[in-house]
């Protein structure tokens, strides 16, 4: 009897779902009776959430987060399914890290793990990593998130590769020579909170770079994905390409809407 939101199937309205045996079997007014109900009023009934960009600590860091933990957590929180970003210690470089996480996902028996890549050998954005093998592997793309990958002609190559295998390159969007090491947006809130302040074009300068760069080797099977934007021209920079047709996707975080 919650607000059941389904937008596969065109549904938002108030009503009831009926569960036979861990499936949903019916969607509406049901007058049916039944072992268990679960009072929802006033909540949402969703399908499983999706969550492409999160932070399992392993392997390095298991004292913040493990795969199993973190599996745990997004279930609570209704998240079926997961992806990983590769920046642990030491980075998901090869398909052995890639194997590594799924095994641990499988023990973990949660929710759906899956992981991306690093584009460079140990995100340094010098080298290609071993994208083919992860690939193969069952990485669903690749990013050096936490970085971003400042050399153009390595960019280039990346998104190439990736088109080759029809994975999705996930671009850290900060030229670090324009951010100079600020931490938020640079403007009146940096100044009043005494934050050192990052100039906007920091992250616009280079999503506007890539932007070129994906518009130089179209057609083809590539895709590009712009990770937490945080700048409203950033916004305008998607959808001028958007209107394009370029297969340009992006996110956005809680944080960087709300705070």
């Amino acid at each position: 009897n919650g607000r059941v939101i389904d937008p596969a199937n065109g549904i938002d309205k108030e009503c009831d779902v009926l569960i036979v045996d861990e499936t949903i079997a019916e969607v509406g007014k049901i007058g049916k009776s039944a072992q268990t109900v679960i009072d929802a009023a006033g909540k949402l009934v969703t399908p499983g959430l999706i969550d492409i960009h999160v932070h399992f600590r392993e392997p390095g860091d298991e004292e913040e987060e493990t795969i199993a933990s973190g599996s745990a957590a997004a279930v609570a929180a209704g998240f079926t399914s997961v992806v990983c970003m590769p920046n642990t210690k030491p980075p998901i470089e090869n398909e052995t890290d890639i194997e590594y996480v799924h095994r641990k996902a499988r023990q973990a028996r949660k929710t759906h793990v899956y992981t991306m890549g690093a584009i460079t050998k140990g995100q340094e954005g010098v080298e290609l990593a071993e994208m083919g093998f992860m690939a193969e592997a069952g990485a669903v793309g690749f990013t050096d998130d936490g970085n971003g990958v400042q050399d153009p002609s390595v960019m280039l190559r990346a998104l190439k590769y990736a088109g080759m295998f029809d994975v999705v390159i996930a671009q850290h969007c900060q030229d670090d020579r324009i951010a100079d090491n600020g931490v938020m947006n640079s403007g009146y809130y940096s100044t009043v909170l005494g934050l050192s302040g990052a100039d906007p074009l920091a992250e616009e300068a280079m999503l506007w770079r890539d932007i070129q760069l994906v518009k130089k080797i179209r057609p083809g099977r590539i895709r590009y994905h712009a990770q937490h934007i945080s700048t409203a021209g950033s916004v305008e920079l998607i959808r001028a390409a958007k209107k394009e047709s370029l297969p340009i996707t992006c996110e956005v975080t809680p944080h960087h809407l709300l705070l």
